[in-house]
């Protein structure tokens, strides 16, 4: 019987033959969605320390990362990893109910090293891209 694919390992081999091929000119990497990932793992067995090598490789690698993670608000920042623990910064994006209209807002929940607002921020997406507004009234 074929072991299953460990698509965390696929990815890392496919971020490693990007950046030999482009060098300096791969600098960003987006993961959408993690959960979908782990959907396709057959053994979540030492998740923390293969999602810790994971993320240790993006960074040697020079990567810029985004990783896509479905929550629920007020939900932790992890699904098998711990991943809340091992990134370098959450931005947690949502819609805002209060106020009788719905709004898109932005907030940065975490962002190693850096000094940062907590408040949500109304933004506005259009056809030229994302506008951060400012911070939501409430």
């Amino acid at each position: 019987m074929d072991s299953p694919t460990d698509y965390v390992q696929f990815v890392e081999q496919s971020l490693k033959y990007h950046k030999k091929k482009y060098g300096d000119r791969f600098t960003v990497f987006t993961l959408d969605s993690l959960g979908a990932l782990y959907s396709l793992m057959e053994d979540q067995q030492g998740m923390r320390k293969k999602m810790f090598y994971f993320f240790k490789t993006l960074r040697d690698l020079n990567l810029m990362s985004f990783m896509v993670m479905e929550r629920s608000p007020g939900m932790p920042s992890d699904l098998l990893g711990n991943e809340g623990f091992l990134v370098d910064g959450i931005i947690e994006m949502g819609l805002d109910r209060s106020r009788g209209k719905l709004a898109r807002y932005l907030r940065v929940e975490k962002m190693r090293a850096c000094e940062h607002s907590m408040e949500r921020h109304t933004i506005e997406v259009s056809e030229g891209g994302m506008t951060v507004l400012g911070p939501m009234l409430s």
